[in-house]
């Protein structure tokens, strides 16, 4: 006699064991000593990479205050998982990023205002 598989429910195929995978958290982000490095890749797929390039030497800095405020979140966090931790680097990231930016501006309008000033001033007294 044979069976037949009309009608049927095809039983699911055994799932793979997640127990035998391990969960990315946010502390296995952080280097051994507990510090955090920001990698070009962390970079990009916070969709920051190009802006903090064209930031030249400035990005350096950037980045150290970056890396330091997410190792002191991920220790904040200890039970936070890989996506969080991802999500608070890019709030971070952008936070910083146009803080920056915005500080760069208003420099860039005070020498402007400062040279314009300058040039007025020179051409009312020497004409």
């Amino acid at each position: 006699m044979t069976t037949s598989s009309v009608g049927k429910t095809p039983s699911p195929a055994p799932a793979a064991s997640t127990k035998d995978v391990p969960k990315e958290t946010a502390k296995s982000l952080l280097q051994p000593d507990g510090s955090f490095k920001l990698t070009d890749e962390l970079k990009n797929e916070a969709g920051m990479g190009g802006f903090l390039k064209g930031l030249g030497t400035a990005e350096q800095s950037l980045t150290r205050g970056v890396e330091k405020k997410m190792a002191d979140w991920a220790k904040a966090h200890p039970g936070a998982d890989a996506a969080a931790f991802k999500d608070q680097l890019k709030k971070t990231l952008m936070s910083d990023g146009m803080a920056y930016s915005n500080l760069q501006k208003s420099i860039q309008q005070m020498q402007d205002k400062i040279m314009g000033d300058m040039k007025a001033a020179a051409s009312d007294r020497f004409g």
